[in-house]
């Protein structure tokens, strides 16, 4: 939240008096307080390497209000935007303002362009014969197909645990218990386990004979996460320091979710952390601020737009006209 937007919440609301199109027609309102929603829904093209991005921004104010986007360094009105992205053309943010005679509020959202198809993990196999450090991500619903990458000739007692639990063998196949979600490849001895839960999360051990001789063990660790469903909360608060006439910006960045890693995109630039220190000048207009949070298998944006400007130059008092 901006300094203007603090010292505005901690007066009283007062209407606010704006001039009308018509002379001597004046309109007394209270400035709009909500953001606007932006939702967005993106469609890849095969056919032309892109996504086909459709935003529609709403407003919860219940009076008219007008709206109008900013992306590429362009403007368009109306409720909804259509365009297209690349992969290429990396993160790409959309604004939408809403308007009125006399206030105005923004929200934008990062839009990013990938083959859905592309973008979806594909199954982890230890082909590159695993170590007991080999560590596989997955997230719930996966699938991931574990190999050994040991050699199958001469191969007489092939054995899969999970932790303690044997739950594969190439004679007697998947055990009953792990039938419906678990698939052994007796010719190359390779575990397919479906539709991925927390609880598979652990070791799984391949135990190996060749002529009745014990090889060593293949030990794989599965980590199995929840995926990140809630974008994070961002919080800014804006400082006027008048002997540099500029805005000192403190951006904070929370989520719900657990061990996740934080980062900032601000004018280009990137950097690490949950919290972040901006200098900003009028003259640089608006400025956004994205932060990304992210874990092994899934990460979520949110993006706040920032303008610097002296309070004693932007809070009308109340009841007055400007």
């Amino acid at each position: 939240m901006t300094n203007k937007d603090q010292q505005s919440s901690s007066l009283p609301q007062f209407p606010v008096l704006s001039t009308g199109v018509a002379p001597g027609v004046v309109f007394c309102c209270y400035p709009i307080t909500n953001e606007p929603e932006v939702t967005v829904n993106s469609t890849w093209d095969d056919s032309n390497k892109s996504c086909t991005v459709l935003l529609e921004c709403s407003s919860t104010s219940n009076r008219s209000v007008t709206y109008s986007w900013s992306v590429k360094n362009q403007t368009q009105s109306g409720t909804r935007l259509k365009v297209n992205i690349r992969p290429e053309d990396g993160e790409t943010t959309v604004t939408c303002t809403i308007s009125d005679h006399v206030s105005e509020k923004s929200a934008s959202k990062p839009v990013n362009c990938s083959n859905i198809t592309d973008s979806v993990p594909p199954d982890v196999e230890a082909s590159t014969c695993p170590s007991s450090s080999s560590i596989i991500h997955k997230k719930v619903g996966d699938t991931v197909k574990l190999s050994s990458c040991l050699p199958t000739e001469g191969v007489t007692l092939a054995t899969w645990k999970h932790r303690d639990t044997e739950v594969a063998d190439k004679d007697l196949g998947v055990t009953t218990a792990f039938k419906d979600r678990f698939d052994l490849n007796r010719t190359d001895f390779s575990l397919t386990v479906n539709r991925l839960t927390l609880q598979d999360s652990g070791n799984f051990s391949f135990i190996s004979d060749v002529n009745d001789k014990q090889r060593p063990t293949v030990v794989i660790t599965l980590q199995v996460h929840e995926p990140i469903t809630k974008e994070p909360d961002v919080t800014v608060n804006s400082t006027w320091d008048d002997s540099n006439k500029s805005c000192t910006v403190l951006v904070e960045c929370r989520s719900t979710s657990d061990s996740v890693t934080y980062s900032w995109s601000v004018k280009n630039k990137t950097q690490s952390g949950s919290r972040l220190k901006v200098d900003i000048r009028p003259e640089d207009g608006e400025t956004t601020v994205t932060c990304t949070i992210s874990d092994h298998v899934s990460k979520k944006s949110a993006s706040k737009p920032v303008k610097c400007s002296n309070n004693t130059d932007s809070v009308l008092p109340p009841g007055t006209c400007r």
